[in-house]
Parts: structure tokens; C-alpha cells; sequence
């Protein structure tokens, strides 16, 4: 087996670096490609590049030291950091990264090159996963993202590049940003079969359940396994049994507690209810469903997201002065990590549309800017057939 020495470990220029991230990227996509596996037991083989792996890993934390804090001084200067918790993820993307690595090349016969007994390029594998998963912690943090799920989602840098959270992000305006990062948490070697297919749903189940709030309509797609019909039935009944017992609370607020608190729906509005009536007076310039989607999803910090809202809205009312200040507040509530965004693509679409479809009205069109933001013109094809339909 091989043994490295300390004196075997590289010093990267920049060239170098750049080189080996990617060589890392392209392993990457010809993984993805292959549909490479991941689970099972290591062979023989494979067990032993692992241990060398280890072994390496550990020669180059020694040499790059200063390297290593510089970065970790720079996380936990700009996020709470918890050491422990980078580092098996760290692990065990690595781990991941290499077992990937090898079983693309044992599948394009690749593996007699002896390239996994060679120091330099074991080090050229680690140098590039470890920029990966650093840029996309920083980058997913950037955002908005929770530092613990900004590593969840780098401990699958051997799927991920640092940009691909941002290219999601971009294709598909219509889903909120912690949608996404469940998909590539959970769905990691192909997000976007899952971002496809909720995206979808979404569009389709909106239209047919109206009633529903499209964010209850979200998480079923988004959480539960299909039929989804079926699902939205029982809601809408359920819904209706509890609905006399919260006369001042709408209906919207009632479906999510029974698609998100199906075991103690009726305790859960007597919360909301009283949370409500303690913030109403405090906030008195902001809607009443602000008040309430701030009870409802934020109950443990609902003051400070209310006073965030507020600073939000008087900044974008001043970049966006042509869009209703209620599709504003809208785009805060709905799309709290990113709604510039959301407003970006909202303005684009209301020029665009409102070109296409001079036949129908502005509300149509607003309404699909708003709701459908990554499809509307399915949603304004089928206003136009009905149309067309009773002419």
C-alpha cells in the first residue's frame, strides 16, 4: 500500500489550483452522466485508497495549516461557526468524493491507469473538493442560508459547484430559496428531477385547488408522496370542520395548520389567534395577513420579522417604484431571502406579457406574474381558452 511522507505533499500555485478544481468539476459531470452509485460497501480496492486518502488528508492539514485557519478565521468572523460540525461533513463528502472518483473510473475501464496510487493526483482531488465545499458554504451563507445547511449542502460538493445553488436559484424563480436547498440536500446526485416535478405540481394544483394556499400546496409537493389530489381533498374537508371554531382567522390560516400541524391543528390556531391580537397593535401600517404569516412561520421571532418587513419595504418601494406596494410586500413575505429577485423577474414579466396578451386584462396578467412567476404563460393560455370558450 502506499505510504506518503510529508515531504510528498504539494504547495498549489494558482495555475496548479485552478487546474486541479477543474479536473474535479469534469469528474463531477461524468459522474452525473454515468448515474454513478454511491451506496454499498467499499471492495478491497476501494478501502484501500480510502486509508491513503486519510493518511494524505492528514500530511496536508499539517503543510497547509495557515491555509486552513486563515479559512476558518474567515467563517467565523462572518457566521457562527461550529468546528465539529464542518468537519465530518467535511469527511464525508470527501469520502463521497473519491468513492464517486473511482467507481466512474472502474466504469469507463479507467482504473488500470493507477491514477488513485499516485500522491499527487490523490492531493489534486482533495484541493479541489475542499474549494468546493469552502465556496459553497460561503456562498449558500451569503444568502441566507442557515451555516447548517450550508454545509449539508457542500458535504455534496461531489455534486455541487459552488454556482449550481445560484443557477437554481435563477431557473426556477418560483419556488422560495429553502425549496431548493432541500432538493439538493435530499435529492442530491439529481435536485433537479425534484425542483422539476414540484415546480409542476405547483402550477397544476394551484389551478385546481384556488382555495388552497399555494405555500400548504408547496409543502405537500414538496414533502409528501403523490396522489396529491387525494391530499388536497382531505385538507379542504378538514378545513371546513375547523373553520366555525375560528371565525376571525382566514381560511388560508386554517388549511396550513392542518397540512403542517395535522396532529394538533386547533391548538396550534389558538396560538396563532393569540399571537395575532398581541402584534396587531404594534404593527398598525402593515396588512393583517403580513401580522398573520409572521404569527403562523415566524412565532418564536415574529416581532422581528414584522420590523424587518417594514425596513424592507420602505428600501424596495424606492428600486421598484412602478410595482404595487402590495406585490412588494408580497415579494418580502413570500421570498424573504432574495425578493429583489422575485420583483426583477415579476417587472420583466408584466412588460413581456403584457405585450403577448393584449387581449386580457391587467389583473390576469398581474395575477400570473405573481403566482406563476416561472410559468405564467400556461397560466395565461388557459385564462384565454375559457375566454375564447364563452365568446
Amino acid at each position: 500500500m502506499l505510504k506518503p511522507q510529508n515531504n510528498q505533499t504539494k504547495f498549489y500555485t494558482f495555475s496548479q489550483y485552478k487546474a486541479a478544481v477543474r479536473q474535479g468539476r469534469h469528474i463531477k459531470r461524468v459522474a452525473h452522466d454515468e448515474s454513478i452509485r454511491l451506496g454499498g460497501t467499499p471492495g478491497s480496492a476501494l478501502s484501500g485508497i480510502l486509508t491513503v486518502v486519510d493518511a494524505i488528508l492528514q500530511s496536508m492539514n499539517i503543510h497547509h495549516e495557515d491555509w486552513v485557519n486563515r479559512k476558518l478565521e474567515q467563517l467565523s468572523s462572518e457566521f457562527s461557526l461550529d468546528i465539529t460540525a464542518i468537519e465530518d461533513s467535511y469527511r464525508t463528502g470527501l469520502r463521497n468524493t473519491f468513492i464517486q472518483d473511482y467507481r466512474t473510473a472502474k466504469k469507463l475501464n479507467l482504473v488500470e491507469n493507477h491514477k488513485f496510487s499516485n500522491p499527487g493526483y490523490i492531493q489534486d482531488v482533495i484541493a479541489a473538493y475542499t474549494f468546493d465545499f469552502y465556496r459553497i458554504v460561503i456562498t449558500s451563507c451569503r444568502l441566507g442560508i442557515e451555516l447548517i445547511r450550508a454545509v449539508q449542502i457542500a458535504k455534496h460538493a461531489h455534486h455541487h459547484d459552488p454556482d449550481t445553488l445560484i443557477t437554481f436559484k435563477k431557473t426556477y424563480t418560483g419556488l422560495p430559496l429553502y425549496a431548493i436547498t432541500y432538493a439538493m440536500i435530499n435529492n442530491p446526485a439529481h435536485p433537479e428531477t425534484v425542483l422539476e416535478r414540484v415546480t409542476t405540481a405547483l402550477e397544476e394544483l394551484s389551478m385546481k385547488f384556488p382555495d388552497i394556499p399555494r405555500d400548504a400546496i408547496l409543502t405537500i409537493a414538496l414533502y409528501r408522496n403523490g396522489p396529491y389530489e387525494d391530499q388536497l381533498n382531505r385538507i379542504q374537508n378538514m378545513t371546513k370542520k375547523l373553520a366555525p371554531l375560528f371565525p376571525n382567522l382566514p381560511a388560508y390560516v386554517i388549511t396550513l395548520a392542518v397540512v403542517s400541524y395535522a396532529a394538533r391543528p386547533k391548538e396550534f390556531l389558538e396560538d396563532v389567534e393569540a399571537k395575532i391580537s398581541s402584534l396587531t397593535p404594534v404593527f398598525p401600517s402593515l396588512p393583517s395577513h403580513v401580522i398573520t404569516h409572521a404569527a403562523i412561520n415566524y412565532p418564536s421571532n415574529s416581532m422581528q420579522f414584522l420590523e424587518t418587513v417594514q425596513e424592507k419595504k420602505e428600501y424596495l418601494k424606492s428600486l421598484f417604484f412602478d410595482t404595487p406596494p402590495s406585490i412588494i410586500l408580497y415579494a418580502i413575505v413570500h421570498f424573504s431571502d432574495d425578493p429583489s429577485s422575485f420583483l426583477r423577474t415579476y417587472e420583466s414579466n408584466i412588460k413581456r406579457l403584457s405585450v403577448l396578451y393584449k387581449g386580457l386584462s391587467k389583473r390576469h396578467i398581474i395575477h400570473a406574474s405573481v403566482y406563476y412567476p416561472g410559468n405564467p404563460e400556461k397560466y395565461l393560455d388557459q385564462i384565454r381558452e375559457e375566454k375564447f370558450s364563452y365568446e
